[in-house]
């Protein structure tokens, strides 16, 4: 399906490095083709989405973080979007146009996600998408939508420095500043998978401050003396 409706960014699909930039994508894609709700897969709801109005886009209005609610950053994570409506269209459109011009390749909320998304949303007439404050719908007590605690949230945080597709080499001032335990287990299962293992000195020098996370010490630790890092069982425990 990818191929015959999208063939620029077939072409380059399986090379993108972040899976969720790849989820971002393929949602944009089926909403596109046949339209429905998206909801991501940590996303309950407290009753029937069939009572809720279907005749324009439904979207969450981050309005619960005072960042975001400056930025009128909407979510991704949850989408209504009536089959043919031109906005997935305009998204993977910019889609195309960010691969074409390799533009923010470091960024993976604006190559397909949620900034690019709100970008969007913002130039289409007031009122023609239902925007439900995060507030009233999402995360509080009571709210329709429930969004459940997962520890493996945002990896793409310590993933796009890599690049959204291959690049020459990282952008080493877009590491995050501190290191997560869990995200040192996402960062050592990518470097493994894209056998980037020789990075892991570099990150060092990028990043002192991540030898205060002992999975990353860990990591130093195996690479120095095998000099790759395996991809066996690796036991370490939350910080």
């Amino acid at each position: 399906m990818l191929s015959q409706t999208r063939p620029i960014i077939a072409e380059v699909y399986q090379d993108i490095r972040i899976p969720a930039c790849r989820s971002d994508i393929g949602r944009q894609l089926l909403l596109e083709v046949y339209g429905g709700w998206y909801l991501d897969v940590d996303i309950k709801c407290e009753g029937p989405l069939v009572n809720f109005s279907l005749d324009r886009p439904i979207a969450v209005f981050r309005d619960d973080r005072f960042q975001l609610a400056k930025q009128s950053r909407l979510t991704n994570s949850l989408l209504f979007i009536p089959k043919g409506h031109p906005l997935p269209s305009l998204i993977l459109d910019k889609v195309e146009h960010h691969i074409a011009n390799r533009k923010y390749l470091f960024d993976t909320l604006s190559f397909a996600g949620p900034k690019l998304l709100s970008s969007i949303a913002l130039k289409q007439p007031e009122g023609s998408i239902d925007r439900l404050k995060a507030t009233e719908w999402l995360n509080a007590e009571g709210t329709f939508f429930q969004e459940l605690s997962s520890n493996t949230s945002f990896s793409w945080r310590i993933q796009q420095p890599f690049g959204i597709l291959p690049v020459d080499e990282p952008n080493w001032s877009n590491f995050p500043k501190k290191l997560r335990w869990n995200h040192a287990h996402s960062l050592r299962e990518y470097l493994v998978s894209h056998d980037l293992s020789h990075l892991v000195m570099k990150i060092a020098e990028a990043r002192p401050d991540y030898m205060e996370n002992r999975i990353f010490v860990k990591m130093m630790d195996e690479f120095r003396s095998t000099g790759k890092l395996g991809s066996g069982l690796f036991e370490v425990q939350s910080q």
